[in-house]
């Protein structure tokens, strides 16, 4: 009987150790949830921020696409109304040179009607593009992302309308009015 309460003595001290230190670990393990739970909620509205900030980024950007785009709209609109009018003065002159220039009359309304096209492609451009702008913020990030492909679909139909002008003007135009300049002198 000694024995056993000589273990039990020898034995108690390591006991209250082994308890102490089992304490200690879920002290430390209860202090590590906490912290954690603690960083989460400090994460979310972190992520919640910086949600917001590439929202309004992609916005800004999109916005300044929209800018840029119409901008260069603007210009080439002047640009070929002024090629349009140059025509015009051109088959006037030639006209009074007393050259036939019928052919380039209907070259003429062919370019115009192509430019038509391209204006009306490019109007429809303008307005997808703003509606992809007004989805950037969306809740629903599919429609957002259906719309950007749907963007490029209509980009690419504003690049060979822009395309089809530029080799109408080259492939048609040139050649005519050259023809018609060197059988005039």
């Amino acid at each position: 009987m000694k024995k056993l309460i000589i273990f039990s003595l020898l034995s108690l001290p390591l006991f209250l150790a082994v308890t102490q230190v089992n304490a200690q670990r879920l002290d430390r393990a209860n202090s590590v949830k906490v912290d954690r739970v603690q960083k989460a909620d400090q994460v979310r509205p972190a992520n919640a921020t910086r949600l917001a900030d590439r929202c309004e980024a992609v916005a800004e950007k999109i916005g300044n696409h929209v800018e840029r785009y119409q901008n260069n709209t603007d210009k080439h609109q002047t640009r070929y109304d002024r090629i349009v009018a140059r025509l015009n003065a051109l088959v006037v002159r030639l006209q009074e040179a007393g050259i036939d220039t019928v052919e380039l009359e209907v070259a003429i309304s062919n370019f115009e009607q192509k430019l038509i096209l391209f204006e009306a492609v490019t109007a429809d451009y303008l307005a997808h593009l703003a509606e992809v702008q007004g989805l950037a913020c969306s809740e629903t990030e599919g429609e957002f992302r259906s719309a950007l492909t749907h963007l490029k679909e209509h980009g690419q139909e504003v690049r060979l309308s822009a395309q089809d002008l530029k080799a109408y003007w080259q492939e048609t135009l040139r050649p005519l009015i050259t023809s018609l300049l060197s059988n005039n002198n």
